[in-house]
């Protein structure tokens, strides 16, 4: 018989804390459990992700470099045109002296009184 009280002093004393435990615990994986489901919904409705914000970013800089790439050959090709315009003037100028010096010699013809 002394195994017997010893068994119930045993329950008496430690079944309280074993459900205190176990209640701990419970509530632990609760709490755990309704911030896993959260973060999961929050995650899929509301929030961007990183990787979505990095895909935004990645996207952004190949525009930006497609976008610097077509500036730097629109500037070439307006430096180019501004060095044919250059020429074109300078031909015009010679062409003028030319055609002036042609016409310079030749006498006005004066018409009436």
């Amino acid at each position: 018989m002394p195994m017997s009280t010893e068994v119930r002093n045993w329950n008496r004393t430690k079944t309280p804390l074993l459900k205190q435990v176990g209640l701990a615990l419970a509530s632990l994986w609760v709490i755990m459990l309704v911030a896993a489901v959260s973060a999961t919904i929050y995650r899929e409705f509301d929030g961007p992700t990183v990787r979505d914000t990095m895909a935004q970013n990645v996207d952004l800089s190949t525009t930006n470099s497609s976008l610097k790439i077509g500036l730097d050959s629109a500037q070439r090709a307006n430096a180019a045109a501004q060095a044919t315009i250059d020429k074109l003037n300078a031909e015009k100028a010679n062409l003028r002296s030319l055609f002036e010096s042609y016409i310079a010699p030749i006498p006005l013809l004066k018409s009436g009184p």
